[in-house]
């Protein structure tokens, strides 16, 4: 379960990838995933390993919202990652 400071922090990181679509953040998260930069982030707020975090990214792909608000595809990863971790 993450604490309120972590899906505060991770809100932060998603906002920052600056994406004016829920698709657009799909894309922008994928391609920081594949530098590694999501899992590291992933690793570093959890403390989990990064194969788990990868497990993550790749779970969360199949069913990622890839219409509506940026907000809300957003709370949406931050739910999905709350009750992953």
């Amino acid at each position: 379960m993450l604490t309120d400071k972590q899906k505060l922090q991770l809100r932060t990181f998603l906002k920052n990838l600056g994406a004016k679509d829920a698709a657009e953040l799909q894309t922008k998260m994928y391609a920081d995933s594949q530098l590694g930069v999501f899992e590291e982030f992933l690793v570093m707020l959890t403390g989990r390993p990064k194969p788990e975090a990868i497990l993550y990214t790749q779970k969360l792909g199949k069913d990622f919202p890839v219409k509506g608000s940026t907000d809300h595809a957003i709370e949406n990863i931050v739910n999905r990652m709350a009750d992953y971790y």
